[in-house]
């Protein structure tokens, strides 16, 4: 479990700080003004993918057939908190302008192909040990 959790973490954050640091450098290099710090969504977002993560695993071992359950509950709770933080931002009276939108969509959707490919993988393993069995 370590291992994986380990693994995950870095996939997690070298993905991460890559995609923002190519965002940033398109950004600034087209003098883009976003009304929101890119640094804090990206911070936010990758530390909340790596709890949501971590409590499946540790899900896994106490309700595996929950897992799905625990999985969706903590993306809307994950993204709850993004909206909470980053709300003034988003719902504010002036409307994001399209590359705003993108550079804050990027890393919900990054988050999330990620979690769901390491949770998809872990419950296939999860399902093949329970055959062996």
């Amino acid at each position: 479990m370590i291992k994986r959790v380990v693994f995950f973490a870095i996939v997690t954050i070298v993905t991460f700080f890559t995609t923002y640091f190519l965002k940033n450098n398109y950004i600034k290099s087209n003098n883009i003004l976003i009304p929101f710090s890119l640094i804090n969504v990206y911070v936010l977002q990758t530390i909340s993918t790596i709890v949501v993560y971590v409590v499946v695993e540790l899900m896994l071992k106490k309700k595996p057939n929950q897992i799905g359950y625990v999985f969706l509950f903590l993306t809307m709770v994950q993204f709850a908190v993004l909206f909470v933080v980053f709300r003034e931002n988003i719902f504010s009276e002036e409307p994001l302008k399209k590359v705003e939108k993108i550079s804050f969509i990027t890393p919900i959707f990054l988050c999330l192909i990620i979690e769901v490919v390491f949770v998809v993988k872990l419950l296939n393993k999860q399902v093949r040990n329970n055959y062996k069995k």
